[in-house]
């Protein structure tokens, strides 16, 4: 009963996430099937209200149709990019709609001067990216077999005893994904030649989670040589670095990818890097270890 009960309202749950990304779906298959571009001109910038929104809104004021000043509100688009008024970008609209459009142009996120050239396919489906694709979907089945096993020697009467083990492998599987998330961020940082040092000031910080310490995200604001500003969070850093709102630190950033940095130097994100591959490896495996050992122990 309990089993049927949690599948239940796992169904439920499902389906209830369907409704808003199918809204979105067939409002993007409208707009690029009947669409019209046109050119936007940024008319306000918002300030940010992290941790809901850590990216500048901006107004947009567009043509929607000849004479019709259309205006909207755009959340993202400039992906860490300070917007000034009387900025012009790109944008994708519905004439029948206007409110439902898109950036499709932003001529205002391009490298730094002089940055070597980016990855021209860092979002292309090459094999190794398919391999991993693969290595991952094997992993998850091999885990689902594993706990499924466990519950059917276990028993539906004593499926209580095996949420410790779940609980130890969703903690260790929220390290890992989260570790993978920044996997590229880090990447950058440590590989590429043309990073660059500049001084940014912490502006927002608040609590990440349950049972993390106070202020373990925060976001950063910095200058670009060219004159841009980039304002976005900043992922979590280790101790020794100052993390007060007004505070001012060494900001590492990738030049052919302004928007990508990291308060403190190189040294310590391969350190926090290593720390969380660390801690979610072992939380999984303890995770793991008590689900082999439930079917013997008294839980």
């Amino acid at each position: 009963m309990l089993l049927a009960l949690i599948l239940f309202l796992a169904v439920l749950a499902f389906v209830g996430c369907l409704g808003r990304p199918a809204s979105s779906f067939l409002r993007r298959r409208r707009r690029r099937l009947n669409g019209a571009h046109g050119i936007a001109e940024v008319v306000e910038v918002r300030p940010v209200d992290p941790p809901r929104q850590t990216e500048h809104p901006v107004r947009l004021r567009y043509t929607a149709r000849p004479g019709v000043l259309h205006e909207r509100v755009f959340t993202h688009g400039f992906d860490g990019i300070v917007p000034v008024p009387g900025w012009r970008v790109t944008v994708l609209f519905d004439p029948d709609d206007p409110d439902n459009a898109e950036i499709t142009d932003n001529p205002y996120l391009h490298p730094v001067q002089g940055a070597s050239p980016s990855e021209s396919r860092r979002n292309a489906v090459t094999p190794a990216r398919i391999a991993l694709a693969l290595r991952l979907l094997g992993a998850a089945a091999a885990v689902y077999t594993a706990v499924v096993a466990v519950v059917l020697a276990v028993g539906q009467r004593d499926l209580l005893a095996l949420l410790p083990g779940l609980l130890f492998i969703g903690t260790g599987l929220w390290g890992l994904l989260f570790e993978l998330r920044q996997r590229r961020f880090h990447r950058l940082l440590l590989t590429k030649e043309d990073t660059f040092p500049t001084t940014g000031v912490v502006t927002h910080t608040w609590r990440f989670g349950p049972a993390l310490k106070k202020e373990s995200r925060w976001m950063v604001r910095y200058p670009l040589p060219d004159g841009r500003q980039v304002h976005q969070e900043t992922p979590m850093e280790l101790a020794g670095i100052a993390r007060a709102v007004g505070t001012q630190g060494t900001v590492q950033v990738v030049a052919s990818r302004p928007t990508v940095a990291q308060i403190g130097s190189k040294e310590n994100v391969l350190t926090l890097s290593l720390f969380q591959l660390l801690g979610g490896g072992l939380t999984f495996g303890l995770g793991l270890l008590i689900l082999a050992m439930a079917p013997f122990l008294d839980l």
